[in-house]
């Protein structure tokens, strides 16, 4: 699965790779099949990207559902009280996004 995912994530096309092995890999094309120093550099840069991201899923654990944000910004707007805007600073304040 790790392989597939990274050569998903590199957009690399035309293989199949019936195993998570390296030597169960197969191109359409062997000359662009990569060695498997350039695999684990694209799975370096896979586990990465992945960490870069998972303030996004941490986020949305917190975060309320949609309907009970908008029912926080109709009470917000009614009596001028700031419900929504705390609590998502607040969340996104425990996870802020990576800086690049």
């Amino acid at each position: 699965m790790l392989i597939t995912a990274i050569l998903q994530f590199k957009g690399v096309k035309g293989w199949v790779c019936h195993e998570d092995e390296y030597d169960a890999l197969v191109f359409d094309d062997p000359a662009l099949k990569p060695t498997p120093e350039e695999l684990k550099a694209w799975e370096v840069e896979f586990d990465a990207f992945l960490k870069s991201m998972e303030y996004k899923d941490l986020r949305k654990t917190e975060m309320p559902p949609i309907e009970e944000q908008l029912d926080m910004l109709f009470h917000d707007m009614e009596n001028g009280s700031t419900e929504w805007r705390d609590k998502i600073r607040a969340v996104k304040a425990k996870y802020p996004k990576p800086v690049k």
